[in-house]
């Protein structure tokens, strides 16, 4: 499973809020062009990992990718120079 950092549970929460994400749904790491990665808003799927906030899930991991990413930390890193930032 993949490890979520304090200061990214905090940031993920406040994308939540932000976004006015229902309560059944999360912010989806899912596949992206060339191995990259995205995120997305989406209900888990059988087989995502998911991470819960409470009742809610907060950030799933898409079933295609999880085993991939088990073990990894999800970071976040705010830059205080961009406009809008923190």
């Amino acid at each position: 499973m993949i490890q979520v950092t304090e200061t990214a549970t905090t940031e993920l929460k406040n994308v939540r809020v932000s976004n006015r994400v229902p309560g059944d749904r999360g912010l989806k790491l899912v596949p992206g062009e060339r191995g990259s990665l995205s995120l997305t808003i989406d209900r888990p799927q059988l087989g995502d990992d998911v991470l819960e906030d409470g009742d809610s899930p907060l950030l799933i991991v898409d079933s295609s990718i999880a085993r991939r990413l088990d073990g990894v930390v999800f970071d976040v890193v705010i830059d205080e120079t961009k406009p809008g930032a923190g």
